[in-house]
């Protein structure tokens, strides 16, 4: 008779589901070949002892263990949707024991259920089949050179922790979204699109004159947005200053990253595993001791010419500017040439940058509004810098700040 390796994990409730999610999988292939699983006659089994199975055996001692589970268990029974059951091959060319030596390594891995198979020629894979109303996982691991080998990673025998969260993240998503490479905010390319999707809505609300917090809150009412935040957070966020600077017009993911930089505080989408997306106030601090933890932006580079993205900013004027505050000074150039110009304040006031109190003077004929800015922003101390952005839906403007 063949035998397999076998070990379930896990409360007394999440073992009763498990076996029983076995026992239904396990009577579906047994359909298809005399033994359990198709495994070989070299290998072993265990269930807390060592047991060798027949398909009987396993129906029936998997509905005597819910018969006893349901009578003497005070836990309520509650059906696990994804089970995951990793097999692993191992070819003749192993030493003896390799087998028995990770069946022992990954019995504390976080799988339901663990095999091992001697056969040559098997890749590592995973599907996903349903049975009895549960998704069953099925992960196949190829033993080589002392390594276990799953789809997309390779792994010693000390790495259990890594080998758990590699099959923890199979539990809670689906294989598409547990493997996909993670791009930015550590979402797969399909997760980012649907945020920046999210962000991506017009803002008619004008902000000048209100509070950090009033055009915070009525900007996500107006996208739609549900955003999440502690109290520190929301503290910090009650003590931002009156805005100067419109945002009306933008989109909302760009809108809200300024609005919030001004208090120190930043945009983080952030997908819980097994969850959905969500959009997180955080406060820029918090992210000092993990560079990893990245915001949303305020605005995105461009491929295109600057000239090209707005080219108001390149007209030609004749410009003199004799003794003026820079407050005043951009104003003025922003004014006449209609561009939508931005600041990153928070920066400029931790650098402590007065604009009201720097004095600048420039004057020139037929020179762009371009040139005039950077001649007036290089006055400062430390100097500050212009460039051209995107919000999310591709609209330029002017983003002024410290040159780095």
């Amino acid at each position: 008779m063949r035998s397999t390796a076998l070990v379930v994990t896990g409360s007394p409730t999440e073992r009763l589901g498990r076996c029983w999610a076995a026992a239904v999988a396990s009577k579906s292939s047994l359909n298809h070949s005399n033994g359990f699983g198709g495994v070989s006659h070299d290998e072993h089994a265990r269930l807390s002892f060592n047991f060798v199975f027949s398909k009987h055996t396993v129906i029936v001692f998997t509905r005597l263990l819910l018969l006893a589970l349901l009578v003497f268990s005070s836990e309520p029974l509650v059906a696990q949707t994804r089970i995951v059951e990793l097999t692993v091959f191992a070819g003749p060319e192993n030493q003896a024991g390799t087998q028995q030596k990770w069946i022992r390594v990954l019995s504390n891995a976080g799988a339901d259920r663990v095999t091992s198979v001697v056969r040559d020629g098997v890749k590592p894979s995973i599907d996903e089949e349903e049975f009895g109303g549960s998704t069953v996982v099925s992960v196949k691991g190829v033993l080589k050179s002392g390594r276990l080998l799953l789809p997309g990673r390779k792994f010693s025998s000390s790495d259990v922790a890594r080998i758990r969260e590699y099959l923890q993240k199979l539990r809670d998503d689906k294989v598409d979204v547990a493997l996909a490479d993670k791009k930015a905010f550590g979402l797969t390319a399909e997760q980012f699109t649907q945020v920046h999707d999210m962000l991506s809505r017009k803002i008619s609300t004008s902000t000048v004159g209100l509070t950090t917090a009033e055009a915070t809150q009525s900007l996500a009412n107006e996208a739609g947005l549900q955003l999440q935040m502690d109290t520190d957070v929301k503290a910090s966020l009650h003590k931002g200053r009156k805005l100067i600077d419109e945002r009306e017009g933008l989109s909302a993911g760009t809108a809200l990253a300024s609005i919030l930089s001004e208090c120190g505080l930043g945009l983080m989408p952030i997908r819980p595993q097994g969850g959905s997306i969500e959009l997180h106030v955080v406060r820029l601090d918090d992210r000092k001791d993990n560079a990893d933890k990245k915001v949303w932006p305020i605005g995105w580079p461009s491929e295109q010419p600057p000239v090209a993205l707005e080219p108001r900013l390149f007209q030609r004027q004749d410009i003199r500017i004799e003794r003026f505050p820079l407050s005043d000074a951009l104003t003025a150039v922003a004014k006449r040439c209609g561009a939508r110009v931005l600041f990153d304040r928070a920066e400029i006031l931790n650098q402590r940058i007065d604009l009201a109190a720097t004095e600048v003077s420039f004057a020139r004929k037929q020179v762009t509004y371009m040139v005039t800015f950077g001649k007036l922003l290089r006055q400062s101390d430390p100097p500050m810098e212009i460039e051209i952005r995107v919000d999310e839906v591709g609209q330029p403007f002017a983003m002024i700040g410290v040159r780095q």
